[in-house]
């Protein structure tokens, strides 16, 4: 992890990760399998996270078929991102908009790159 996420981490409280993945996502009303593939993470470990942020009242899980849920923020969980998730991506935008177009151009090569050397990876798991 590097280390300013680390730090938002520590500001934010340990349920900051699985917010940042899961519930704002949540606010397009995706389901489980939509986090899974956005994030290249296997359905167990979505649905842990989903299932801590739903019993901390962050999220509701509603059936949208056989084995699909939809995923809804609740009030506390749009706060929570408000609180987390915006100030992050806020930081994140201002970072990148530090950058010249040549260094925001490698970043966006590298990015790919790495998006798809990491679903690589993970779909070996």
């Amino acid at each position: 992890m590097l280390p300013e996420y680390s730090k938002a981490l520590r500001f934010f409280g340990s349920g900051f990760l699985d917010a940042v993945h899961t519930a704002y996502g949540a606010l397009y009303n995706i389901t489980q399998s939509d986090v899974c593939t956005v994030l290249y993470q296997p359905k167990q470990t979505v649905n842990s996270a989903l299932k801590k942020l739903e019993s901390e009242g962050y999220i509701t899980l509603t059936p949208a078929g056989a084995h699909t849920k939809n995923i809804s923020l609740t009030k506390s969980g749009t706060k929570l991102c408000e609180q987390t998730v915006d100030k992050v991506i806020e930081a994140e935008c201002a970072a990148l908009g530090n950058m010249t177009d040549e260094e925001s151009e490698n970043m966006t090569a590298l990015m790919k790159l790495y998006s798809v050397l990491l679903k690589n990876q993970t779909a070996k798991i």
